[in-house]
């Protein structure tokens, strides 16, 4: 998807470890030691050409008083551009929305900030008051550029969690994951890594190993804080051709009649070539994205959004994103920081079954998962009540719609 890939070297990152103590940290903080086991992993390039499209999530929660610039939306674009660029990562281009007086019940944060919002070379840079939210793909690491956001944001701390108040991390499934640069070769890794900077951090995993979510969520605020809630919806083994065309250039029209559909205040869209698609929408204070790796050999696309909605605005937002890249197998995650509250998860979407539902909770948060699998064809229709609601449904429907010569046989077996 990405072959407008980074010219930067991602040795830039790691030697920005080892300046750390000179500028915002010292040796206390625990970051130089949980990255040093780190520095002899360099992140390599896909052996083929491969893109992992399926993004890790890094949300981060100050405390106004702990801010350096007193907002995060005072820091200049160059403060950004370097953290990103020491990541490995462009910033290709920027939307915002000024200050507002809006209601924080309607929308995704503080009424009063605005949001600005980076469209990067993999993924997206959401910057509040006090809150951002990274999003990258392929062979990024948030974790790796974890001190980064810390010192740009926060400066010197004693330890991690000073100056925080919430910390989530997740991911859907990833589709080659041992391609992955330490700690993302495994979840336990990744668990490891956030468990030795953040203590009093919990994980989940929502789902099976091929189809699920992983989540690192830490909740320091003391007191009632901004709601949160998070939208993400995933699409994998998208149809072909269609995939292809429906994000290309040449089928612009279709993708601004989706977005013009929700009247966004701001948009901001990338088309790769020879193919990929990213997107970034600002509604008030409140955010929309969507990446998109059409290519038949890595499918993929996402939809989130941060936007407190009702049940009913989920389904529609879960149904328009299907009509608009079909998919084998869809995953819808939701989360929730206090006192927001976790909507319920859809009821049923057109062309697809029920194929596994989890909800977990922590400290200070709910979270939930819905899988949904592609009915298999009409032909095995005897086996639907019988196979597809069970937790192997999912996996025998996944092999019929590959093979659906078989389905005469399959059904005639059961």
């Amino acid at each position: 998807m990405r072959l407008l890939n980074v010219v930067v070297s991602y040795g830039v990152l790691l030697s920005s470890f080892s300046h750390a103590s000179d500028s915002a940290f010292g040796d206390s903080t625990g970051l130089l030691q949980v990255a040093a086991t780190y520095v002899n992993d360099e992140p390599k390039e896909f052996v083929d050409d491969f893109f992992e499209g399926p993004e890790k999530t890094l949300m981060l929660k100050f405390g106004t008083s702990h801010l350096v610039q007193g907002s995060l939306r005072n820091l200049p674009d160059e403060a950004w551009r370097d953290v990103m660029h020491k990541m490995g990562i462009a910033i290709l281009s920027k939307v915002e929305t000024s200050h507002h007086n809006g209601s924080s019940t309607t929308r995704g944060t503080e009424g009063d900030t605005g949001c600005t919002a980076y469209l990067l070379s993999e993924s997206s840079l959401f910057v509040y008051h006090d809150r951002v939210v990274f999003k990258t793909c392929g062979l990024s690491s948030p974790l790796r550029g974890l001190s980064l956001f810390l010192d740009v944001a926060r400066g010197p701390a004693a330890s991690a969690d000073v100056g925080l108040e919430q910390v989530l991390y997740s991911h859907p499934a990833f589709m080659r994951q041992e391609e992955q640069s330490a700690p993302h070769r495994s979840w336990d890794d990744e668990v490891a890594f956030l468990k030795a900077l953040f203590p009093a951090g919990v994980e989940r995993r929502l789902g099976t190993p091929d189809h699920g979510t992983d989540i690192f969520a830490a909740n320091f605020a003391t007191e009632s804080t901004t709601p949160w809630v998070v939208a993400e919806i995933y699409i994998t083994d998208l149809e072909q051709p269609t995939a292809q065309t429906s994000f290309a250039r040449e089928s612009k029209a279709t993708i601004s009649a989706f977005w013009n559909a929700t009247s966004p205040d701001k948009t901001d869209e990338f088309y790769f070539e020879p193919s990929g698609y990213s997107a970034n929408l600002l509604h008030g204070n409140a955010y929309a994205t969507m990446h998109a790796s059409p290519q038949p050999s890595v499918s993929y696309i996402s939809h989130a959004t941060n936007v407190l909605m009702s049940s009913q605005e989920l389904q529609q937002m879960v149904d328009r994103t299907v009509m608009l890249a079909r998919g084998r197998h869809i995953g819808v995650f939701l989360f929730a920081f206090s006192p927001a509250k976790l909507l319920a998860l859809p009821m049923a979407t057109d062309g697809y079954i029920h194929s596994g539902a989890w909800e977990a909770d922590g400290p200070g948060f709910q979270t939930s998962l819905l899988s949904l699998t592609k009915a298999l064809p009409a032909t095995c229709s005897t086996i639907d009540s019988a196979v597809q609601s069970t937790a192997a449904g999912e996996m025998i429907g996944m092999a019929l719609a590959q093979h659906p010569n078989a389905c005469a046989e399959f059904c005639a077996s059961t």
